[in-house]
């Protein structure tokens, strides 16, 4: 939110961390940077509670869209009836005071996996939905990543059971040029690949 702020009163979105009393990596990548927008500007609409009601609204989104995928599966309904107090219980703990840019990608996720059942059923028209969804996630949250994992893990599973697959490598194609889609450009994947193989406790 401060990045936002603070790149609102300069004109352009930052590429540097100004609150920094020492050397930083240049040029700074926000990945989050997306979801600091929308906490900023609802805060300005609506308050300090935006916060609490953006939390919970993702949250409870988040079961919802988990307990339709698993009822699509033939899951049991006992089990999806946990689905709102379990989403009560990780809002009030997990996500503790402010709202995490991970309950994004938490929340876009379980709609990704809603997607991909679609898919299974034979139903294509899906893939618009995935590519309009995509480059959101991917300036919300580096959690984007799980989408073509995702995508591709599920590709694999058809080509083994002799399915085709061409349409979801097709997709892929697509989902990979759309990364392109953020204020970093290029840049955007050498931030990804240090992010992604450093060591957890560092990267949190």
């Amino acid at each position: 939110m401060a990045l936002i702020r603070e790149s609102l009163t300069q004109g352009h979105l930052l590429k540097i961390d100004p609150y920094a009393y020492t050397p930083t990596i240049r040029p700074l990548i926000d990945h989050e940077w997306g979801a600091g927008g929308i906490a900023y500007f609802a805060t300005r609409w609506l308050g300090g509670r935006a916060i609490l009601l953006l939390k919970f609204a993702l949250a409870f989104a988040t079961a919802f869209a988990s307990g339709r995928c698993a009822k699509s599966r033939g899951a049991d309904v006992r089990l999806i009836g946990l689905c709102a107090p379990l989403a009560i219980f990780l809002a009030h703990l997990g996500f503790l005071a402010a709202i995490r840019a991970q309950a994004y990608t938490f929340f876009l996720t379980a709609i990704w996996l809603l997607l991909l059942e679609r898919d299974r059923r034979g139903i294509r028209s899906w893939m618009i939905v995935g590519l309009a969804l995509f480059p959101l996630w991917v300036n919300l949250h580096a959690g984007f990543v799980v989408a073509l994992a995702l995508t591709a893990l599920y590709a694999v599973e058809l080509l083994i059971r002799g399915n085709p697959v061409r349409h979801l490598l097709l997709l892929m194609c697509g989902m990979s040029l759309e990364t392109f889609l953020n204020p970093y450009g290029p840049q955007y994947f050498t931030f990804l690949k240090r992010a992604l193989t450093m060591a957890p406790p560092l990267c949190c």
